[in-house]
């Protein structure tokens, strides 16, 4: 009988890993990151309402590096009438933009529960390279390359689509002054828990100069030649996160950003090794 109270604690334990969501002996997670600085010294601040579980640090199949993103309803950036209609969570380069013209990302992503559009109006962006106002623009600028989860109103299937968007007056007036142009589009859907690696290479040049260039999983997908982003006067600077459209549900991510280097050239990038 003297083992009774022994064998009831351990109950009692397994009872309550189980109510929590979580087994007994789960590790606690980790504490929220809310700076980042990635190889190449870009450096990143979480935006958000900065909730525990809105950015920690995991792994994936033993490899560390990786991070979990969690956006939940109504989370967004505090202050009256900002993102009005979205929720975002995620990392943000807007203090340390890049002012190099070429410039090569690497990350990964793997989508997890309720990243995907599931119907009509549908849309969650994950990678993005914005842009910082000029003097004389009206609305603040939508960036010049979109990585996003949409829905397809043809095909009646969430997409995958890498956006250009360029300008059609200068300065913007209004956000009809920027227009898309699809880059690529799935043909198949991706697949929650699956691993994507992205290499995205890019020249931000007004003139035939300019490009964008990007390999997922190894495979070329993108190949684009012409003018990119919005001129020198506005400077990108990129974002990883999870903004979408207002939705009840909670979706989530991870994500692991491997590089990000810039330089005058491609060339220059490559003799880049600085931590």
């Amino acid at each position: 009988m003297a083992a009774l109270p022994e064998r009831f604690g351990i109950l009692l334990a397994l009872l309550t890993g189980f109510l929590l969501g979580q087994p007994a002996n789960a590790e606690s997670p980790s504490p929220l990151i809310t700076e980042l600085t990635v190889t190449g010294g870009q450096r990143f601040t979480l935006i958000g309402p900065r909730h525990p579980w809105n950015a920690v640090r995991t792994s994936l199949d033993g490899e560390a590096g990786w991070i979990a993103m969690e956006c939940r309803e109504n989370e967004r950036r505090p202050g009256a009438g900002m993102d009005a209609g979205v929720d975002r969570v995620g990392f943000d380069g807007f203090a340390h933009p890049i002012a190099a013209p070429a410039v090569r990302i690497r990350f990964s992503v793997v989508p997890g529960e309720n990243s995907f559009a599931t119907g009509p109006g549908d849309w969650l962006n994950f990678f993005e390279m914005h842009a910082h106002k000029a003097a004389g623009d009206v609305v603040e600028n939508s960036g010049p390359l979109l990585f996003t989860w949409e829905w397809s109103y043809g095909a009646k299937r969430p997409e995958f689509r890498i956006i250009r968007q360029y300008l059609t007056a200068n300065p913007p007036q209004d956000l009809g002054s920027y227009k898309r142009d699809n880059l690529y589009r799935s043909t198949t859907a991706m697949q929650i828990g699956k691993r994507y690696d992205f290499t995205v290479e890019m020249r931000f040049d007004p003139t035939a100069a300019g490009y964008v260039r990007v390999t997922m999983n190894g495979n070329p997908i993108v190949n684009y030649a012409g003018p990119f982003g919005y001129g020198p006067e506005r400077i990108p600077y990129p974002q990883f996160r999870l903004y979408r459209n207002a939705r009840t549900t909670t979706s989530k991510a991870l994500f692991r950003i491997v590089e990000i280097r810039s330089g005058a050239t491609a060339a220059d990038i490559a003799r880049d090794t600085s931590p």
